[in-house]
């Protein structure tokens, strides 16, 4: 599988995340996609949907490793306030290039399938709804996410579907419990600067008053 990372995009895939304004954004959050002259583009943030409106969705999870050896500073760009997580109870460091080659960080892809997004986006977010429509074509919400984490605890975390008692939202942070071992349990808290890159989705299709998102696509930095 082909893996590539920049300042500006994770490639993985064949396809290329937006990393530019990464710790910005969790999965539900919203705003305008913008795309500076000759660089690759970012999502300028307008708001999140709720919680309550994402709390029964289940989330696709996967694993990547990453051969931190063969990257520089320059290739990841501006990390700032990124994290990464680590193995306990809302455990979190303060991510660079160093501590991902001592602590053998894996990246771990959280996403939301389009079918349950858009029902979401169809049927309850209603202010998420009309915010993307006075953004025009340029509207855009996170559907998927990367995260770093220690390897022992990515390889705790379950390739697949995560559902139920499993996932829950606070606030604007994303918390996942790994293990099925209560003694080794972690609780994982994705908060504002957990994530590395991610994905967007745009809506395809409105019925013909606008008042209905009818079908979303999926958007790459590619």
């Amino acid at each position: 599988m082909t893996i590539k990372m920049t300042d500006r995009y994770f490639k993985y895939g064949g396809h290329k995340y937006f990393h530019v304004s990464a710790d910005e954004v969790n999965l539900g959050t919203y705003g305008k996609k913008k795309v500076p002259f000759g660089k690759v583009g970012y999502l300028d943030v307008s708001g999140r949907i709720r919680p309550d409106h994402l709390a029964d969705e289940p989330l696709n999870i996967n694993t990547v490793e990453i051969d931190w050896d063969h990257l520089t500073s320059t290739d990841i760009g501006a990390t700032g306030g990124l994290t990464y997580q680590g193995v306990g109870v809302n455990v979190s460091h303060t991510f660079n290039l160093q501590r991902a080659r001592s602590a053998q960080l894996k990246l771990v892809s959280i996403s939301i399938s389009e079918n349950p997004l858009e029902r979401v986006v169809k049927h309850e977010a209603n202010y998420v709804r009309r915010q993307m429509d006075d953004e025009g074509n340029d509207a855009r919400v996170v559907s998927k996410i990367w995260v770093a984490m220690e390897a022992q605890l990515a390889d705790d975390l379950s390739v697949g579907t995560m559902t139920g008692a499993n996932v829950s939202y606070a606030g604007a942070s994303l918390r996942l419990n790994i293990g099925t071992n209560i003694r080794n349990r972690s609780v994982v808290r994705l908060a504002p600067g957990s994530t590395f890159a991610y994905r967007l989705s745009r809506i395809r299709r409105w019925n013909n008053s606008r008042t209905e998102v009818e079908d979303l696509a999926l958007d790459y930095a590619d």
